[in-house]
């Protein structure tokens, strides 16, 4: 999302199996949890040091997976108010971890991009056209700031790369890893998805 795209205040209800904004923006579901925790170890395995930035903590999965890789430092960034309220009472039950929580939209914090062995980046957008420009525009932001070595992990909704992603990624990183994780999938609008019962742990190296 965009700092002036009116997310953050926007109302955010979490259920047991989903996170849901403004009564219909189902943001992020139980069900992905396979891929997050897989995402993390592959990330965390590929960079020297595991000083992480998390971008968007919506219902703490992937969090949860970072911390479980007993990374050195997680710095998160979530702008909307609700989802930081839980992730203050998150990182309150983890005291002996270096957690550092920022509220505010990535595009304002590009510069923690330089000080970070590894991002995990996942945020939503409304539809997939806004998220396959918010992706290209993390991924060419971060490829002018993360130093050599550096890696994105970068959450995709989709079992397949489309063209656009797929320039970004192979004209601004070294290397790409690539692998199909298993998923079952709930209540989705995704036919391919919901058939094929898996999604792709996408990591690019700078």
């Amino acid at each position: 999302m965009k700092p002036d795209s009116g997310w953050h205040g926007l109302p955010s209800r979490l259920e047991a199996d989903q996170l849901v904004v403004d009564d219909c923006y189902k943001v992020m579901k139980r069900w992905e949890t396979p891929l997050m925790y897989r995402m993390a170890e592959i990330l965390c395995a590929t960079v020297k040091r595991t000083r992480i930035l998390e971008v968007g903590f919506g219902m703490g999965i992937s969090a949860n997976a970072l911390q479980r890789q007993k990374i050195e430092r997680h710095t998160i960034i979530e702008p909307h108010p609700d989802m930081f309220g839980r992730l203050t009472q998150w990182r309150a039950e983890c005291p002996d971890a270096d957690i550092r929580p920022v509220q505010d939209y990535w595009q304002n914090q590009t510069s923690l991009l330089a000080e970070v062995d590894g991002v995990f980046f996942d945020t939503y957008a409304m539809d997939v056209t806004t998220l396959v420009d918010e992706n290209v525009s993390f991924l060419v932001a971060a490829a002018s700031h993360l130093k050599p070595g550096a890696a994105v992990a970068m959450f995709w909704v989709l079992p397949t790369i489309d063209e656009v992603q797929q320039e970004v990624l192979y004209k601004h990183y070294q290397r790409i890893v690539v692998e199909k994780v298993p998923v079952t999938p709930g209540t989705t609008g995704v036919q391919a998805l919901a058939r094929l019962g898996f999604l792709l742990a996408i990591i690019a190296i700078k």
